[in-house]
């Protein structure tokens, strides 16, 4: 019998097909392994360019700007109070923003008796429907030329609102009550001013006739408070005014300053109150005074401030800026040195405050101001260095003489051997390793 050719071909067929495949296999291997080889060849080309790439230059044109010694400090804040007494119990509500000048016999405010909160909140809800359907009439057109009060006050209530958004992403809500008041006056003046405009408003009539017959009800028991004298209005308190009048910032020591700044609080708000309780307090004196320790490692910034008599402030917890605080006490401590500044302005604006962050400003100088990063072989304590400038189209390099400085800027002016000057306009670069002298500026610059 002839073997069958069936199974020797399919077995030839097998192997061959089994070659192809190892083959195809090895192939794709080294095409993978390839790409692989040039991915990484490009990664480090790419890692090499940066690596070598220089840093782009930065320019500025000098100016004239003025130069200080910068100290931040804690000052504890003493000025005329008087504290006046609530005349019964009750939940006192003012009606004078904190800050505000009153006269004497000026209304301020009013005690509602203990256990009258309720019907206090009843009448706000009524005045508050009363407001708020007015301002649906006015959205319909009607009430005439009233919409000219309802415009009025906008600033106030948009800078109030802007405070109050800064407050509260600060963290900060040690001006809340005096924010609502505000508001409150600016709300309270506007519907004054609508009562002279007719909606002729069947269900507005109806929210008044409510609102006039709570608040008629309430007249008996409510005391108005008005002001005993005039001054400006305080409306917090801390405990610590009998102690910190004028003449004590004359006589304080380091050491009794050290312990008022450990001890002092935010002032509060008094709500609830009894009889013979202190309720607010008057200030009837411009003057206020700033007591300060400075630290031994701040002194040397602070050089020659008694004989300038007066210095420069910035207070970042409102912003306020004093330009000339005159210098009352500046004396030596055992560890540093007491500085007591007086000023009198901007009084409203810290009277919400015991104690104030301070920046004090010293030593100022106007000049030719540069960063100290733009200087080329300088350090702490140089009188001279090198400043890399523009002329002519290439980057040179001009000495200076170093007049002053501070945390990050120098003073600077030419020196009388430099090949190049500098002035007022002269442009040189930020960052003076980006670039040599002698190179040219070009466009790729």
């Amino acid at each position: 019998m002839s073997r069958n050719p069936r199974p020797v071909q399919q077995e030839i067929a097998r192997s061959n097909y089994d070659r192809r495949f190892q083959r195809e296999g090895k192939r794709r291997s080294f095409i993978a392994a390839s790409v692989a080889l040039i991915l990484l060849c490009l990664t480090l080309l790419l890692f090499l360019r940066i690596w070598q790439r220089r840093p782009q230059p930065r320019f500025l044109f000098l100016t004239e700007e003025w130069l200080a010694q910068e100290v931040d400090l804690d000052a504890l804040l003493i000025r005329d109070e008087t504290v006046y007494k609530a005349p019964l119990d009750g939940i006192f509500r003012a009606f004078v923003p904190q800050g505000s000048k009153v006269a004497k016999g000026a209304r301020i405010g009013q005690i509602l008796p203990e256990g009258d909160l309720e019907e206090v909140r009843k009448m706000d809800k009524a005045n508050n429907d009363v407001n708020d359907r007015r301002y649906e009439l006015f959205a319909e057109g009607k009430g005439g030329n009233a919409a000219r009060v309802f415009e009025a006050g906008e600033n106030a209530i948009h800078r109030s609102l802007h405070v109050f958004y800064d407050q509260v992403a600060a963290d900060d809500y040690s001006k809340l009550p005096e924010l609502e008041m505000e508001l409150r006056l600016v709300m309270e003046q506007r519907v004054e001013d609508a009562q002279a405009f007719s909606f002729k408003d069947e269900e507005l009539d109806r929210l008044i006739s409510i609102r006039d017959r709570l608040e008629e009800n309430a007249l008996d028991s409510i005391r108005n408070i008005s002001s005993e004298a005039s001054g400006i209005f305080i409306r917090q308190l801390d405990g610590l005014e009998l102690d910190l009048v004028p003449e004590y910032a004359l006589s304080i020591t380091a050491k009794e300053l050290k312990n008022y700044l450990a001890q002092a609080t935010p002032p509060q708000s008094v709500e609830e109150v009894k009889s013979g309780q202190d309720l607010y307090k008057l200030s009837r004196s411009p003057d206020q005074y700033f007591a300060c320790f400075i630290p031994t490692a701040s002194l040397a910034k602070l050089s020659g401030l008694e004989e300038a008599g007066y210095v420069r402030i910035y207070c970042p917890a409102n912003g306020i800026t004093i330009e000339k605080a005159n210098i009352v006490r500046f004396e030596a401590a055992a560890d540093g040195a007491l500085l007591v500044l007086q000023s009198r302005r901007n009084l409203e604006s810290f009277v919400s405050m015991r104690k104030a962050p301070l920046t004090i400003y010293a030593n100022e100088s106007k000049g030719l101001r540069v960063p100290k990063s733009a200087l080329v072989d300088y350090s702490q304590g140089n009188v001279e260095a090198g400043l890399k400038i523009v002329d002519g189209g290439y980057v040179q390099e001009a000495r200076v003489k170093i007049l002053t400085t501070n945390e990050e800027y120098a003073l600077v002016e030419s020196l009388p051997d430099s090949p190049y000057t500098v002035e007022v306009s002269t442009m040189i670069l930020l960052n003076p390793d980006s670039m040599a002298a002698g190179e040219p500026l070009t466009d790729n610059n």
